[in-house]
């Protein structure tokens, strides 16, 4: 997992084209991942700087990361395509899935 600190560079352009040009400042790799209902529970060995995770006194799994799915997806319609996306938080704060193109045109 890779946690990307807001740098005021775009990491999308307007037609949502990713621009991966930063490096992550701070990451971790995942060892287990655990599914219950709408939460994912991600666990790993390193603290992630810039994101709220629960410490854990297990010496298999030191921290644990949730991600909830908030089952509330939206629908951007515009001039010439149709986007569905969906809201989540991680670690507590609210994010937004980036829209996939509905008309399946290769983007």
């Amino acid at each position: 997992m890779e946690f990307y600190k807001y740098n005021k560079k775009p990491l999308g352009g307007g037609a949502l084209e990713w621009n991966y040009v930063q490096k992550p400042s701070s990451y971790a790799k995942i060892s287990h991942v655990l599914n219950k209902g709408s939460k994912k529970y991600l666990y790993f060995q390193r603290k992630i700087s810039g994101v709220k995770v629960t410490h854990l006194n297990n010496g298999k799994y030191r921290y644990r990361l949730t991600i909830n799915n908030l089952h509330s997806p939206y629908q951007y319609i515009g001039k010439s395509y149709d986007m569905v996306a969906s809201f989540y938080t991680v670690g507590g704060t609210k994010y937004f899935e980036a829209p996939a193109r509905a008309n399946n045109s290769g983007d």
